[in-house]
């Protein structure tokens, strides 16, 4: 490819970077799609710096992204959604936009002209952040696993709410308690959030199929299939559905014409604004002032690892073991033992019959009570 002849697509929402390569022709030759988890600038440094940046000629971005690039075209991120839909599929009813922060219906005429968008509130409760957040608290790598793991659910599905991250725990605590396996769980929260979905945009309009889905979440299987079981028609999933923002972005630019394209870029420095090291203060900083507090100093701290207990995962999160008063090898202790499940740990303590602290048992639950309380034990 010569140089300059082809585009750059960005897309930073509130989660993950997008990038795409589109030649003249409107063909992808390649993208990116990676989470920046709030390092923006060093996360979009790092997968630029794969690229040859010599042989973009120009760059589109969406409005959703940080104003931090130079030497661009902004688009608005609605309209680069569009772009993209239509760009491969000839006819659409409805788009589905559901990303980590907000989801949108975008509604067409029957002649496929634009006609409305319904949103979710300012709240991202019950978006694709929600599952994130929830993907951490039951100890799965990412949102990506935790879709898989719903997935192989065969049994009954325990009701979540997902409206509210609070009230969620809630519902993951009785759900543990109540022996509901991880997989279950998982696919509670998958059902949760495609009913929040329903509930929200799809009520009280005629809504026009296909429906064409966008955004991160698209590449949940386990949300699209409750989706389609409650609207009672199939989702259409295309591969760059997660992306469809910044293609959109690219395909926006060369409908403009090509003439704006061909500009040079030799470095990173051509494309992203420099950071601005001094920040101004209009008010004093806070300072912290700890309060006291009482020590937890230990004797001895380690981990063990409980290698009798294992899952279809493997073994489950070690133990973090405290001993907090001396205990002589061969001798007896009256002791006592106190548990406690919360939603994302499981903890112990040993008391002697004075009430003195002997030691202490900190483990992850990991959507397992009894796995964890048995690996304590």
């Amino acid at each position: 490819m010569k140089n300059g002849n082809i585009l750059l697509g960005i897309d930073i929402g509130s989660v993950s970077i997008s990038l795409v390569e589109m030649d003249y022709r409107k063909k992808i030759l390649s993208y990116k799609y990676l989470p920046h988890h709030g390092k923006i600038r060093e996360n979009l440094i790092s997968l630029m710096n794969e690229m040859d940046l010599q042989r973009i000629g120009g760059i589109a971005y969406t409005s959703s992204t940080p104003p931090i690039l130079k030497n661009a075209f902004r688009y608005d991120s609605q309209v680069t959604v569009i772009e993209a839909v239509k760009h491969y599929y000839e006819s659409v009813g409805s788009i589905l936009i559901v990303g980590a922060e907000k989801f949108g219906l975008i509604l067409f005429d029957a002649e496929g002209n634009y006609k409305k968008l319904k949103a979710n509130s300012s709240c991202a409760a019950g978006t694709g952040s929600f599952l994130d957040q929830q993907a951490q608290r039951l100890n799965l790598k990412d949102v990506a696993e935790l879709s898989t793991t719903a997935l192989r659910n065969t049994g009954d599905i325990p009701t979540i709410a997902s409206r509210c991250a609070v009230f969620a725990k809630t519902d993951l605590i009785h759900a543990q308690q109540e022996a509901y396996p991880i997989e279950a769980i998982c696919d509670g929260l998958c059902l949760g959030l495609a009913k929040n979905i329903t509930d929200t945009l799809f009520a009280g309009d005629k809504i026009r199929t296909p429906i064409v889905m966008a955004g991160g979440v698209a590449l949940n299987r386990a949300v699209i299939k409750h989706l389609e079981s409650i609207l009672k028609t199939e989702i259409t999933v295309h591969p760059y559905s997660h992306i469809f923002s910044a293609v959109g972005a690219c395909l926006s630019y060369l409908n403009e014409g090509e003439l704006k394209i061909k500009q040079e870029f030799s470095g990173i420095n051509d494309i992203i604004l420099p950071e601005q090291k001094k920040k101004e203060y209009y008010y004093k900083p806070l300072e912290l002032k700890l309060s006291d507090y009482p020590e937890f100093t230990s004797e001895k701290s380690y981990k063990f690892i409980p290698m009798v207990v294992k899952d279809s995962n493997g073994i489950i999160a070690p133990i973090e073991v405290d001993i907090y008063s001396q205990i002589i090898p061969g001798s007896e202790l009256l002791a006592y033992m106190g548990i406690d499940i919360g939603s994302t740990s499981t903890k112990s303590i040993i008391l002697d019959e004075k009430k003195n602290v002997i030691a202490g048992f900190y483990t992850k639950t990991s959507g397992k009570p009894l796995t964890a309380v048995q690996a304590l034990f």
